[in-house]
C-alpha cells in the first residue's frame, strides 16, 4: 500500500506532466514546422522558461512550466524527423487537425512518450523521490539515446 503523502506526490507529478504535455503539443508542432533559426529561438525560450523561478513553487502551474522544456523539446525533435514529403501528402488530403492527430502524433509517439517520461521524472525529482525519478529518467531517455546513436552512424 502506498502512503497517502507519496500517493499525493505521485498524483501531483502526474498532473503537472499532463498539464505540461497539453501545452507542449502545440509547441512541439511549432518547433517542427519553424525554420531552424526560429526553432532554435523557441527552444532557447523554452529552456529559459524552465529556469525562471516562479512564485509559489509546488503549485501545479509552476511545476508544469518547469516541465515544459522536458516535454516539448523531445516532441519537437521527433516531429522534425518526419519526412517532409509525408507531411505534404497528408496535408493535401486532410484538415490540419486531422493530420496532426492521425499522422504527426503516431509517428512521433516515441518522442512524446520520452518527453512525458522526462517531465514526470523531473516532477518526481522535484518532489524528493529521486530514486524513482532516476529509474524513470533512464527508461525515458533510452529512445533519445538510440536515435542519437543511429544518427551518428
Amino acid at each position: 500500500m502506498i502512503p497517502v503523502d507519496m500517493a499525493g506526490t505521485l498524483l501531483h507529478a502526474l498532473a503537472a506532466a499532463a498539464l505540461a504535455a497539453a501545452v507542449a503539443l502545440p509547441l512541439g508542432v511549432a518547433l517542427a514546422r519553424l525554420p531552424a533559426a526560429g526553432a532554435a529561438t523557441l527552444a532557447t525560450l523554452l529552456l529559459a522558461a524552465g529556469l525562471v523561478p516562479l512564485p509559489g513553487p509546488g503549485t501545479l502551474a509552476a511545476d508544469a512550466l518547469a516541465l515544459l522544456p522536458c516535454v516539448a523539446l523531445p516532441l519537437g525533435w521527433g516531429l522534425r524527423r518526419i519526412p517532409a514529403a509525408t507531411l505534404r501528402i497528408a496535408a493535401s488530403l486532410a484538415a490540419p487537425a486531422l493530420v496532426v492527430r492521425r499522422i504527426w502524433l503516431p509517428l512521433a509517439a516515441p518522442w512524446l512518450l520520452a518527453g512525458l517520461g522526462l517531465g514526470f521524472a523531473r516532477a518526481l525529482a522535484g518532489a524528493g523521490l529521486g530514486w524513482l525519478a532516476a529509474l524513470l529518467l533512464a527508461a525515458a531517455v533510452w529512445p533519445l539515446l538510440r536515435a542519437l546513436a543511429a544518427q551518428a552512424r
